[in-house]
């Protein structure tokens, strides 16, 4: 009779332990939420900015290279978009634009189709109120998924004495891992 209970909570613990398996699939990766282009399941995290991205054409070949005077690859500005639609911005400690005196951005987002809207709401003398409303680029690109703002916003101080040539050449690019 003994042998008969002990073989009975045996096999009663071995079904309460596989009945606790977890048969969900995984979670999405950053690839698969953004492979559709824009959405906020997309843009919701943290992204960084390495500088101001120049593009240019050769031939039928676009070039996409960070503009020297403003990398920020060492220490990348960053931005981080939330799930109640709010996002916080944080400028790279290499920023060198005129309005670096509050390195801080903070605003709401919200998303139409493939266009962002970015509203400050706490900024510095740059970003005190201003909406910025665009159609961007979001794009795989193998281990990353990038946010293209297709023109600058955030950078604006820091590209303060480019021309207006390098200006509309000029877009910000930023990053997330895939994963």
């Amino acid at each position: 009779m003994k042998n008969k209970i002990l073989a009975m909570l045996a096999i009663s613990s071995l079904c309460l332990f596989s009945a606790c398996s977890d048969d969900s699939d995984p979670d999405p990766t950053r690839a698969e939420l953004c492979q559709a282009g824009l959405s906020a399941d997309c843009l919701v995290g943290t992204w960084k900015l390495e500088g101001a991205t120049e593009i240019t054409e050769i031939g039928s070949d676009t070039l996409w290279t960070i503009n020297p005077n403003h990398n920020f690859t060492a220490s990348p500005s960053t931005i981080s978009f939330t799930e109640n639609g709010e996002f916080a911005y944080e400028a790279s400690p290499l920023f060198s634009g005129s309005c670096s005196e509050s390195a801080k951005t903070r605003g709401k987002w919200t998303i139409s189709g493939k266009t962002l809207t970015l509203t400050t709401t706490i900024g510095n003398t740059c970003f005190a109120n201003k909406t910025w409303t665009n159609e961007v680029g979001v794009k795989v690109d193998g281990g990353f998924v990038t946010l293209d703002l297709h023109g600058i916003f955030f950078l604006n101080s820091e590209m303060e004495n480019a021309d207006a040539a390098e200006k509309a050449r000029t877009t910000e690019i930023f990053k997330i891992s895939a994963q």
